[in-house]
């Protein structure tokens, strides 16, 4: 029978070329995964994101959750940087907390690029500074934007609750699984089809994120030119659904270079983007998404940072329904996939922080 249980927490990450779901459910103290969902569209090198459908991919979420017998308690959604207006902004600490709401928004009618009748905004607290200024990222996105997803989920059936950034819940994922990092200074490295995000992370608190226009596709757009095939087959063949048919020596040369290609964009825009940090600085990166079952990216990664360079398992402190760790096996099949998705699930589920990143 579907919508049979009424404790699920479902984060829903639409990116460019997937539909990535997570249902979370709550047992005592732990974190269950209840079910998780890759879709994925038919042409992965399409720059057009799934995004801007809003109504047709509302719908197939509906199924979706239909068919894996999903009731969603509370539904979380990621959106990803570029759809939104970003900016930290300082307060004095002396500032009283009932005085900090009109302070934030008489500072965001100065640094917002729009008219505030045109957005939607909301803030987050990040910290104080060593001058003992209250630091705070404002984010806005164009009200329309907010408004379709919201309509276009209640025409199927849905309410979202909760509407936020997806380097937030990567951070999310990460935090509530790498307790033992809250000292250090982290990246975090997403991969995705066609944009891959970076997130720093000191002390446990986010302090700053940005894309890079770099993913997986590269690997398919490569395999194609080379071989003068279809994006299609070369898709298939990088997946390993069809057996590879060419030299494998040439196949495996352009794998390593577009690796080493991709690594390598992401460390220069790892170290311009952290300053005034320097790549010394940072522990650890930790990378997620497709492209890290790409043999040989961690390695890659490591060469061109010097650093440890691990993989992002976003369920590394959550159960199967049956109580127990989910098995490396499953685990890491999914996890690259679900990582925001999941973050998303456990903001909803753990209710810590504010309810939204951007309110309506």
């Amino acid at each position: 029978m579907f919508w049979n249980s009424p404790t699920h927490y479902v984060g829903i990450d639409i990116g460019s070329s997937a539909i990535k779901i997570a249902c979370l459910k709550k047992d005592n103290n732990n974190i269950l995964l209840n079910s998780s969902i890759i879709e994925t569209q038919s042409d992965p090198t399409s720059k057009n994101p799934l995004l801007t459908n809003t109504t047709e991919i509302t719908k197939k979420i509906s199924a979706l959750l239909k068919q894996h017998k999903i009731k969603p308690k509370k539904i979380g959604l990621a959106i990803p940087e570029h759809l939104v207006f970003t900016k930290k902004i300082y307060i004095p600490l002396t500032v009283s907390k009932h005085k900090l709401l009109n302070s934030v928004a008489e500072l965001a009618t100065t640094c917002i690029p729009y008219q505030l009748d045109e957005v939607s905004y909301d803030y987050q607290v990040l910290g104080v500074t060593e001058d003992l200024q209250i630091e705070i990222l404002v984010a806005a996105a164009k009200s329309e934007v907010i408004d379709n997803y919201i309509m276009a989920f209640k025409k199927a059936g849905l309410n979202i609750n909760l509407i936020e950034l997806s380097c937030f819940a990567l951070t999310n994922a990460f935090t509530f699984n790498y307790t033992s990092t809250k000292q250090q200074f982290i990246i975090l490295v997403n991969i995705g089809a066609h944009n891959s995000e970076i997130v720093a992370l000191q002390n446990g608190k986010f302090i700053c994120s940005t894309e890079i226009n770099l993913g997986t596709s590269l690997y398919i757009e490569a395999i194609a030119d080379i071989f003068q095939i279809i994006i299609k087959e070369a898709e298939l063949v990088f997946t390993g659904e069809v057996e590879n048919r060419y030299d494998e020596i040439l196949y495996q040369q352009t794998i390593n270079n577009t690796t080493e290609h991709l690594a390598t964009s992401i460390i220069e825009k790892i170290k311009k983007y952290i300053n005034p940090y320097k790549l010394e600085d940072v522990d650890s990166i930790y990378v997620t998404g497709g492209g890290v079952k790409v043999n040989g990216l961690l390695r890659s990664f490591m060469n061109n940072s010097n650093l440890p360079c691990l993989h992002l398992y976003a369920l590394k402190k959550i159960f199967d329904l049956h109580g127990k760790p989910i098995t490396s096996e499953v685990g890491l099949s999914i996890s690259p996939h679900i990582s925001v998705a999941t973050g998303t699930a456990l903001h909803l589920a753990m209710q810590h922080g504010k309810n939204t990143l951007i309110k309506r």
